[in-house]
């Protein structure tokens, strides 16, 4: 990515200027906050606000895509996250790999599987099977998360097929994230346990909702949040592994082990990358990773639908209440990132020490707080009919 100097100079000047200064209206976040307000009440109208709001937005948005652009040497040795196709399991390979258990239509013996895959479904609750649904149309919806990182200005591929560090791993990771919705796809289908037309159309209005992961068009908190989000993958996979192996279902167990594997790598990619910015801008770092915990981060099958109210919600607490994604989960990844980002050791001052402060006390607060509320949450859910399973109550 090529900077206009000059545009630079002024960006990295106006930064400087507004993290010495000690007004909170001049803070980085809020800046980018009233700006993305600004456009939204005010789009398609001319006027002085709006662009003295959106100039300023643009001088942070230039100075933090200039750190990340930076980080393109990072980027390339951390390419070794991607295997490549030879080394890595592949959908369809039933001979040997986690999809072993799955049939193989050209070869003798395909029946026996399918029965013994359908033998393993039928012991496995219908609520453990939402959960699971859940998580493959989370998966199919990979063009969406493709989007989200591509616009970004320093990690974007404006041609679709760039040669940069950036471009290799977007596209990379999307190529081995895409077998995850493939492999659980096959595997759903052949038990016969789901409406798989229903589900289809849970994908596809899935997609037509399209993402928004709140980090406008911010690589500070586009890295926050996918090490959360892949992080979140990858403990949701492990525990679905888990809990299928105590239903009695090993072909599964061997599936989510394999994907959780692949989620794990990206993660490191990810967290590597939001490391590196917390040791060049740690100022600006933290005010991202304040402002996208305070805002919360919003899970990528939030706008799922299945033809009933609330169908979000009611999944949430089926995957709490089955132990794949809990509120614990939640407060162990922020801990965790606090940590491997040091970002308690951090030397800042400002609103980034007031963000330091904030961030470091989440997750006892969460877990006075939080944890309490998903119990009683918990003891109220009522079942509802899901489209998934031929409209079985859950």
């Amino acid at each position: 990515m090529i900077f206009d100097r000059d545009k630079l100079d002024k960006a990295t000047e106006y930064v400087s200027r507004i993290r010495a200064g000690s007004s909170d209206s001049e803070d980085e976040e809020k800046i980018l906050q009233q700006a993305w307000e600004t456009e939204q009440s005010m789009m398609y109208q001319d006027s002085e606000e709006a662009s003295a709001s959106m100039g300023r937005a643009e001088l942070v948005l230039l100075f933090r895509n200039h750190v990340a652009a930076s980080l393109s040497g990072e980027v390339e040795k951390n390419l070794r996250f991607l295997l490549g196709p030879e080394k890595l399991w592949q959908p369809g390979n039933r001979s040997d790999g986690p999809a072993r258990g799955l049939p193989d239509f050209g070869h003798p013996g395909w029946e026996g599987k399918i029965h013994k895959l359908q033998e393993y479904a039928a012991g496995v609750p219908s609520s453990f099977f939402i959960v699971l649904i859940g998580n493959m149309i989370t998966e199919e919806a990979l063009p969406n998360y493709k989007t989200a990182l591509d616009k970004i200005a320093a990690t974007g591929n404006l041609s679709g097929a760039d040669g940069t560090p950036w471009a290799q791993w977007s596209c990379g990771w999307t190529a081995e994230e895409d077998r995850h919705g493939s492999v659980l796809r096959d595997y759903l289908s052949y038990t016969g346990r789901a409406d798989m037309v229903a589900v289809d159309k849970s994908i596809f209005s899935l997609l037509l909702s399209g993402f928004d992961p709140r980090v406008g068009m911010d690589p500070y908190k586009l890295f926050v949040y996918t090490s959360f989000q892949e992080r979140a993958t990858k403990i949701s996979h492990q525990n679905t592994g888990r809990v299928a192996e105590k239903y009695g279902d090993p072909v599964l167990e061997q599936i989510c082990e394999a994907i959780s594997g692949d989620e794990s790598r990206h993660e490191a990619f990810y967290k590597n990358m939001m490391h590196q910015v917390f040791n060049s801008d740690p100022h600006g770092a933290m005010l991202a990773f304040e402002q996208l915990l305070r805002s919360q981060v919003v899970m990528p099958a939030e706008l799922m639908e299945d033809g009933e109210p609330d169908l979000y919600k009611h999944f949430s607490l089926v995957a709490q209440k089955e132990g794949v994604y809990t509120i614990l989960d939640y407060v162990s990844i922020i801990e965790h990132l606090i940590g491997f980002w040091d970002v308690a050791s951090r030397s800042v001052s400002g609103a980034a020490d007031r963000a330091q402060e904030f961030i470091c006390s989440l997750p006892e607060r969460y877990g006075k707080t939080l944890v309490p509320r998903m119990d009683r949450l918990l003891k109220k859910i009522e079942r509802r009919p899901y489209a998934w399973l031929h409209g079985d109550l859950v």
